[in-house]
């Protein structure tokens, strides 16, 4: 099996650092022990801290591949704390930032061939795939309740159009505007979807 090593809650180059230290240390003391892995093990971070999301490029040849925690990303990008009641209503995945913060992150990722994927509510969420799916997303870490129906979502969708909708929505200033397009190609999907069933 493949072994990969993630670090979370990385906000600085200097803890990449630290880290990559580390794990090539323990590398180096299990090879002392004629300890010796069969494929290589991977290093990677999770991005969840903007910190190290706008200065992704400073670190990425130092890494194999990264996940974008959207949870923390979210709530850390637009000073929310969803654990609170008083704001929890105001955590928004929609935010223009979250989806451009996104976008940066894996431009800056493939930009190097690292590989990126997505984990957190949004990756389980079949209104939202979509736009991640149109940013170029690599991979999605789905909770199990939600892997079939996410199955299904990904098997219904066209990549340019995901693409196309992803890059119509970075641009847009607004939560509202970006649902409002969300919506609007969900609609155009079923119809579309419909249409092929009445053909068949």
């Amino acid at each position: 099996a493949k072994v990969k090593i993630m670090a979370p809650m990385i906000s600085s180059a200097e803890e990449v650092i630290e880290v990559k230290k580390m794990f090539e240390q323990t590398l180096k003391e299990m090879q002392a022990e004629n300890i010796c892995p069969q494929n290589k093990i991977d290093f990677g971070i999770m991005v969840e801290v903007p910190s190290i999301a706008l200065t992704l490029d400073s670190i990425i040849n130092k890494i194999d591949f990264a996940s974008i925690g959207t949870n923390d990303l979210i709530q850390y990008l637009i000073a929310v704390d969803r654990g609170n009641q008083d704001v929890a209503d105001l955590y928004d995945p929609y935010h223009p930032a979250v989806l451009r913060m996104i976008n940066s992150i894996i431009q800056a990722c493939h930009k190097k061939g690292v590989e990126i994927s997505v984990c957190g509510e949004m990756a389980s969420d079949p209104e939202l795939v979509p736009f991640l799916v149109g940013l170029g997303i690599d991979s999605l870490s789905i909770s199990v309740r939600m892997f079939l129906r996410i199955k299904n979502t990904l098997r219904n969708l066209n990549f340019e159009d995901c693409s196309n909708l992803a890059q119509a929505a970075i641009l847009m200033g607004s939560s509202d505007e970006i649902r409002k397009l969300n919506e609007a190609a969900a609609r155009a999907r079923d119809w579309a979807d419909k249409n092929e069933s009445t053909k068949i």
